[in-house]
């Protein structure tokens, strides 16, 4: 095994000390391949676990595990296959500690902040390391300033460094070269899914009649969701609300709001009879927003016109190209309706008269398809990148299986 150079003894040596107590979570590191993936800041959790989603459907087994910097907590992961936690410190001791549990197969370390002791054993234990999306700040840390040899060393045994712009490129040129530029990686989520046959099956039951969602809504939300409704029932006619609630217990309380409202409505699509006297169909199963998303003309997503916690993420829905309204209160996933706002996919109602002359303006079929359009070009120009990362982390745990199938 090559020997340290002097730069890195010098910054090991400043550890002498014994490390603090760190309380990771040991109890769960699954079997098989495991991809690392270091986020420079928890806001770039939602586009990693995206990475993620579109990782384990390319490549079935495969675990991620997303950690942060040394005290920065991460949301819960999603799905069974991503784990999630934050780094300790890179003391030798606790640094032998994290990879002797995890034993990352690959790792992926985005922006920059290298932590010199962590990624030298993880090189060492023949992990092979990506610096992906490095910013110009990411290698400006008093380490890169004072031992710039410690950085350099670093950097030269990194299989492969991209950055997300020409200020970074000209700050890496400093330790190694760099001659990638690929956008900042952006959220490029898999769409919801649905049966095809079910799909057929309605397309055939609505006849083309125009029907908006409002997806994930909150108790608060539906008085002024009705009201948009019966607001743009004066001009479309037959205009059909798929009111999507959360859970069987949010519908029984939204069936008593419906008997008093005057409007004609049915609870679930099984067994519904979609006429054109129906006028607000009641959907409490997560699974069926994807048929929802494809059928409706524009969907608007709830938790946002009050001011409730959690509001519904735009992507999913914009990855089907569906046009889109919402509330003022889209946290926490401001970046990502501006994002769309901007694009001209997205518009936003402040309360029920706004929202229902935002239905009325979105429904005509122009409007709608331009704004489908728009949503789907911005989740397509983010999955380039994605497109991307999946392919090197492929080919870098492929070449991984077969050093480990040679070395048998």
């Amino acid at each position: 095994m090559a020997r340290r150079p002097l730069s890195l003894l010098a910054y090991r040596a400043s550890f002498l000390r014994e490390p603090d107590e760190w309380k990771g979570d040991y109890t769960a590191r699954p079997e098989g391949e495991l991809v690392w993936i270091h986020l420079g800041a928890p806001e770039e959790l939602p586009a990693f676990v995206d990475l993620a989603r579109w990782l384990n459907l390319q490549r079935p087994g495969v675990s991620v595990l997303l950690t942060a910097p040394e005290g920065q907590m991460l949301a819960p992961p999603l799905e069974p296959y991503i784990f999630a936690c934050s780094l300790p410190e890179d003391h030798p001791r606790m640094v032998a500690r994290f990879l002797d549990f995890w034993r990352p197969t690959l790792g992926l370390w985005s922006w920059g902040n290298l932590r010199p002791n962590l990624v030298d054993e993880a090189l060492r234990r023949g992990c092979a390391m990506h610096i992906v999306s490095a910013h110009e700040d990411g290698f400006t840390g008093r380490w890169s300033r004072w031992a710039p040899d410690v950085t350099r060393g670093l950097l030269r045994r990194i299989s492969s460094i991209s950055v997300r712009s020409d200020a970074a490129m000209r700050q890496l040129s400093r330790f190694a070269p760099s001659d990638e530029i690929i956008p900042e990686l952006t959220r490029a989520p898999l769409a919801p899914p649905c049966q095809e046959d079910e799909l057929e099956m309605m397309l055939e039951r609505l006849k083309a009649r125009p029907a908006w969602l409002a997806a994930e809504s909150c108790p608060a939300e539906w008085p002024r969701i009705l009201a948009a409704h019966r607001q743009a029932l004066r001009i479309s006619h037959k205009l059909l609300l798929i009111l999507h609630v959360r859970g069987a217990a949010q519908m029984a309380q939204l069936r008593e709001m419906l008997e008093q409202s005057g409007l004609s409505y049915a609870l679930r699509l099984e067994g519904a009879s979609l006429t054109e006297q129906l006028q607000v169909l009641v959907e409490d199963d997560a699974s069926k927003l994807g048929l929802w998303y494809r059928l409706a003309s524009l969907s608007f997503l709830g938790s946002t016109l009050v001011e409730e916690p959690g509001a519904t993420d735009p992507m999913p829905a914009a990855a089907l190209g569906t046009a889109l309204l919402c509330g003022p209160h889209v946290d926490p996933f401001e970046a990502e309706y501006l994002q769309l706002s901007q694009a001209g996919a997205a518009r936003m109602a402040q309360d029920a008269q706004t929202l229902g002359m935002a239905i009325i303006r979105t429904i005509a079929p122009d409007e709608a398809s331009r704004m489908a359009y728009a949503a789907w070009d911005v989740v397509t120009e983010s999955a380039q990148s994605v497109d991307r990362l999946v392919e090197l982390v492929q080919d870098g745990l492929d070449d991984a299986a077969s050093a480990q199938g040679a070395s048998r």
